[in-house]
């Protein structure tokens, strides 16, 4: 029995591989200009060698009326937003630090506060069970028991 093909040669192929073809060479035209390196010499080369291909699949796209030019702009205009947006960022990247470091110094003052409310709870609970006379002041909600407890806080 012979195996069915994937799929059917024609038109409807033909513009997938086009469409697909002009991504990558789209997709690589973008790693030339944003990335660095090994990367972007990849990015340069292998442009080059597809780029018969993307001539090919951009002629095949215009034929069939795909809007190759709108596509193609929308690009570069995509390009120039990410390289003002990249260029913003990298103004308030000081600012940025700012902020998260006063995020976690309140994060820090937050565990210290809730750490001490606890503390105040468990020798509150500690002095009340230790002792029999334990009383609450009524100046200054301290209080105190006989058995040595330091004042606390339990009038709050």
């Amino acid at each position: 029995s012979v195996p069915k093909p994937l799929f059917k040669e024609g038109l409807h192929a033909q513009y997938a591989a086009a469409v697909t073809v002009c991504g990558l060479a789209t997709k690589l035209e973008d790693d030339r200009q944003d990335e660095k390196g090994l990367r972007r010499f990849a990015a340069k080369y292998l442009g080059k060698a597809v780029s018969s291909m993307t001539d090919r699949a951009t002629s095949f796209l215009n034929t069939v009326r795909f809007p190759t030019s709108d596509v193609v702009e929308m690009m570069r205009e995509q390009s120039a937003i990410e390289q003002i947006l990249s260029s913003t960022l990298a103004r308030h990247q000081p600012l940025l630090a700012i902020d998260k470091m006063a995020h976690e110094q309140q994060e820090r003052i937050a565990a210290l506060q809730l750490e001490e409310q606890r503390k105040s709870t468990d020798e509150r609970n500690r002095c009340q069970s230790c002792c029999d006379n334990f009383t609450c002041c009524s100046f200054g909600g301290k209080a105190a028991c006989g058995l040595g407890c330091e004042a606390i806080s339990c009038c709050s």
